[in-house]
This record gives C-alpha cells, sequence and structure tokens, in this order.
C-alpha cells in the first residue's frame, strides 16, 4: 500500500474523537493501537474509553488524505 491515509481514535461508547492526522500508508498498514496511540496527545486520547481506529482509504497526495471526512459515526459496520 503506497500513498497516505487519515487515522483517528474514536470511542466505541461515546463517539469521541481525537483529531485525524495524516501518515504514510505504509506506516499504518500492520500497525498495532499503542504505536499508532504514540502520534496523539495523552489528553486527546484519555477520553476514549473503547478505542476503535478509523483509516480512511489510501491516497496519492497527503492534502487529499486530509481533506477526507470520517462518516458521523465511523466507517459503516
Amino acid at each position: 500500500m503506497s500513498g497516505y491515509c487519515k487515522v483517528r481514535f474514536r470511542c466505541a461508547r461515546s463517539g469521541n474523537a481525537t483529531a485525524g492526522l495524516v501518515l504514510p500508508a505504509e506506516r499504518v498498514r500492520g500497525a498495532s493501537y499503542s504505536s499508532l496511540s504514540r502520534y496523539f496527545p495523552a489528553a486527546a486520547f484519555a477520553r476514549i474509553r473503547s478505542p476503535w481506529l478509523d483509516v480512511s482509504p489510501p491516497f496519492d497526495e497527503a492534502a487529499e488524505a486530509l481533506r477526507f471526512c470520517f462518516p458521523e459515526n465511523g466507517p459503516e459496520h
């Protein structure tokens, strides 16, 4: 996988979410929750009780990934 993805953590219960970060897609693929959570401030992560990771599809340009908007309640289940 090449390109860029936007990632965020979202609370499965409350819907609270961290800000989205754009990372190279190869860094996201196969990464663990703990390795990705290091990119987010501890204060932002503290409000996430039941973490769920949202990942956008890969985009060729970082700016495209940054413009991506996650659905209101996360990806379709």
